[in-house]
């Protein structure tokens, strides 16, 4: 899927790649998946699943999960609040909210995974739960009319309201069901000392919660040009040099 402006608010699904030159404003709302990579000039306020890589410029309190790695290197490169989850590496200039709500990073193999896949497991029984309810009621209204009943204004309403809301409780399950394959197939992967990282080139700030392999740590203080990578069962963060590394 190519679109040459800027999303607001959508659904978009894509077997394959996604391609937004615009950017992404989501306003709480907005639900990204693509099979493949996606490639945007921002990400704001959106859910994002994604079989693939992400390379975008700047993120803003952003749910988002990609079973390869998260790459921001055009315009500010900032991740700024949310929860940003990467199979291997989240590459990055700078992290961190001044009004101090806190950012998270994690990366590779962590226990969140676990524990994301059982609480939208345990939405989706919930929701299941619902709808079976929203259905029986649905079922008495539909084999009143089968017997040649009419149905008053009010009833007519409340049956278009509950096929309305079965519906959408449906497709919030299968989108659940997503997340849940994605955060399963990440958790398997084997563990991979020299890619699974977090970089910042730039600003790191305080109350940023980095995790690698299982490796934690929430930063209390400002850093500048960082790598964060598991080292002998802890969360090691090092220098970062340029020069190490490419990055445009």
């Amino acid at each position: 899927i190519q679109i040459d402006g800027t999303v607001e608010g959508a659904y978009i699904h894509a077997d394959k790649g996604i391609l937004i030159k615009g950017g992404i404003q989501g306003m709480s709302k907005a639900y990204i998946y693509a099979g493949e990579d996606i490639r945007t000039k921002f990400i704001e306020y959106a859910e994002v699943v994604c079989h693939g890589s992400v390379e975008t410029g700047a993120m803003l309190y952003c749910d988002m999960i990609a079973k390869d790695k998260i790459v921001l290197k055009d315009r500010m490169g900032m991740v700024i609040g949310g929860e940003v989850i990467a199979g291997r590496e989240i590459i990055c200039k700078g992290v961190g909210s001044e009004m101090g709500s806190m950012t998270i990073l994690e990366v590779g193999r962590n226990p969140v995974l676990r524990s994301k896949s059982k609480h939208l497991n345990e939405e989706i029984s919930m929701l299941e739960k619902k709808r079976v309810n929203i259905l029986k009621v649905i079922k008495f209204y539909k084999a009143k009319l089968a017997q040649g009943e009419q149905l008053d204004k009010e009833e007519t309403q409340k049956l278009k309201e509950l096929v309305s809301e079965q519906a959408k409780m449906s497709k919030t399950m299968e989108l659940k069901k997503e997340q849940i394959e994605l955060c399963d197939e990440i958790y398997v992967q084997e563990e991979d000392d020299k890619h699974d990282r977090i970089i910042v080139s730039n600003e790191l700030g305080q109350n940023v919660k980095m995790a690698v392999n299982g490796a934690v740590q929430i930063t209390r203080q400002n850093y500048s040009s960082i790598r964060a990578i598991k080292h002998k069962g802890d969360l090691r963060i090092a220098y970062y040099a340029p020069e190490d590394e490419f990055l445009d």
